[in-house]
């Protein structure tokens, strides 16, 4: 059986979301446990059967899912019906050159893969909105939460102090050590509570901490920024391309719109 993440900020809407561990499934080798991606060269049989066993854990109808090709980028598009169903069946139907997702619409789901990177779910409750992000070093640089929460001012003028953000399992200060090239990358004006020196040209880098500055630095209220899970690299109930050496399978994170009255 699954286990699936619950963010607490969320509890009590009109959404279903959650957050994947690699528990349950039935893919094996270094992939062992709940594999939900086709790109990490499982065989698709059993990619198929760790999604419906997923989504059937989450209440969720599998085929009004929204994938992304994600490419360690920060771009964000709006969705709507037309692309329900995108990556379901292959990650070649997924939608190419995307790492968000954003939509009003009910019942279709957003799904981000990870397995270091941070999975980012964001809802605004005044304007019923939902969007999704996939934020590793490279598009938490580029700000790929500042295009998210643009695009949900822009399509629904949500607006950053009322929306709500979960962030899930990932790679934390205690064991990603990265080189002094990807903290100038991040460095951005922010205070640097988010990394400190490991040794001669290393430092430690906790993403959810850098993004969560970048979040309220655009408005949202720190009390409205929930961490969901722990380390991706040095909890083994997690994947972790870092830990497994690129031999990792891919969690998901999902938000859904539920109808409202």
């Amino acid at each position: 059986m699954p286990t699936i993440l619950k963010a607490q900020l969320f509890s009590g809407f009109p959404l279903r979301h959650g957050f994947s561990t690699r528990e349950g499934g039935v893919s094996q080798g270094d992939l062992k446990g709940l594999n939900l991606s086709y790109s990490c060269g499982d065989i698709p049989q059993r990619v198929s059967l760790n999604r419906y066993e997923y989504f059937a854990r989450l209440g969720s109808d599998p085929t009004a899912g929204v994938f992304c090709q994600q490419v360690h980028g920060n771009r964000v598009i709006g969705v709507t019906n037309l692309q329900g169903g995108s990556g379901m069946a292959s990650f070649e139907s997924g939608i190419p050159n995307c790492d968000g997702l954003i939509t009003a619409v009910p019942e279709l789901s957003l799904n981000i893969f990870t397995a270091d990177c941070v999975a980012i779910l964001f809802y605004d409750p005044k304007h019923h909105v939902a969007a999704a992000c996939h934020a590793g070093w490279l598009g938490s640089a580029a700000g790929i939460v500042d295009n998210a929460l643009r695009g949900m001012s822009e399509m629904w003028d949500s607006q950053a102090p009322e929306v709500l953000v979960a962030m899930g399992p990932s790679a934390s200060g205690c064991c990603y050590e990265v080189d002094e090239k990807v903290v100038k990358a991040l460095d951005d004006g922010l205070e640097r509570d988010y990394r400190y020196e490991a040794a001669s040209g290393k430092f430690m880098v906790d993403l959810r901490i850098y993004n969560t500055l970048r979040l309220t630095r655009l408005g949202v209220k720190p009390t409205s920024i929930e961490r969901v899970g722990g380390c991706s690299i040095c909890g083994c109930e997690y994947y972790s391309h870092r830990r497994q050496v690129g031999k990792a399978g891919r969690m998901l994170a999902t938000i859904e719109l539920l109808y409202v009255n």
